[in-house]
């Protein structure tokens, strides 16, 4: 058996709560915050499919979904712009499940967002070692590390 798991936290800028709990404190990384966040409508674990989804289009177009160099520009961005699957890391490379599932979690509206069970169970996670392999071959040839000194 697979186990499909996902930590990843900033302690400095988080709060621990129940998957129920509604919270209504604004904190996270800017760029990672969920619209609801920053809509001080209350939010609740679905949050953190909204990051994890910030996470994957990032590995993907190694850019942010959403992203300025003001800040307040930034959360505009977040609640009002959705992500842009046009740079070539979507249109030449990425799988169309890659880009549902990655549409999926920056769902604004987070009654709508796929949950974590859910996104667990999406078929872009039902690849073949085989297949991932080829697909960050890819990834790797259309956009080497940007890293320096990396490989």
């Amino acid at each position: 058996m697979r186990v499909k798991c996902v930590k990843i936290t900033d302690f400095g800028l988080s709060k621990l709560s129940t998957p129920t709990e509604l919270t209504f404190d604004c904190c996270g990384t800017p760029a990672y915050v969920a619209p609801e966040v920053l809509l001080k409508s209350g939010y609740r674990s679905q949050v953190d499919v909204w990051a994890c989804g910030v996470i994957l289009y990032s590995m993907v177009a190694k850019q942010l979904p959403f992203q300025s160099n003001d800040r307040k520009q930034t959360f505009k961005q977040i609640k009002e712009k959705n992500p842009d699957f046009s740079a070539s890391a979507f249109t030449e490379v990425v799988s169309p499940t890659c880009i549902d599932l990655i549409s999926k979690m920056l769902h604004k509206d987070p009654k709508l967002r796929i949950s974590v069970a859910d996104a667990l169970a999406h078929p872009f996670f039902d690849l073949k070692d085989k297949d991932a392999e080829q697909l960050t071959k890819k990834i790797l040839e259309k956009q080497p590390p940007s890293v320096k000194g990396a490989k």
